[in-house]
């Protein structure tokens, strides 16, 4: 069952892509996904999700990575491939950090992520970082010029 859910969530990722992706998103999909485990993460720690939501949005965030992965591959430049390089391994750590099972099982009431675990993901991370970020001002490490 879960691999069928899994299988038509990617079909589905996979038929909308087609229309928007451009490199330039294939090359920030983790910054993106990141700053989604981020909000989910925040609006469940918040109460404004309850366990089985949160669970849908991370699935789907997992499931739209899992589609860029694939739609990308094919015809990605070598500026998005150092961005993914980049920006992998801290989505990586965010989502490892958001224990799905664990919040289904009704094991944690609350999940350890916040804008900090974002941080390497911009230039300047140190000086005016915060500001910057909820100002939408903050400029991502990837360099697509």
């Amino acid at each position: 069952m879960k691999l069928l859910l899994t299988g038509i969530l990617l079909l589905s990722s996979l038929t909308t892509l087609a229309d928007i992706v451009n490199q330039e998103t294939c090359a920030k999909r983790y910054i993106e996904g990141s700053t989604s485990l981020v909000s989910i993460a925040q609006a469940y720690n918040d109460g404004e999700i309850d366990e089985i939501e949160y669970s849908a949005r991370v699935t789907g965030v997992d499931a739209l990575i899992a589609g860029l992965r694939l739609y990308c591959v094919i015809d990605e430049n070598r500026a998005a491939q150092e961005c993914v390089d980049d920006t992998k391994p801290t989505y990586t750590k965010i989502r490892k950090k958001m224990y799905v099972r664990e919040v289904i099982k009704g094991n944690l009431s609350g999940v350890e992520v916040s804008e900090l675990d974002l941080a390497p993901l911009f230039k300047g991370a140190v000086k005016g970082f915060f500001k910057k970020l909820i100002r939408g001002e903050a400029e991502n490490i990837c360099n697509l010029n």
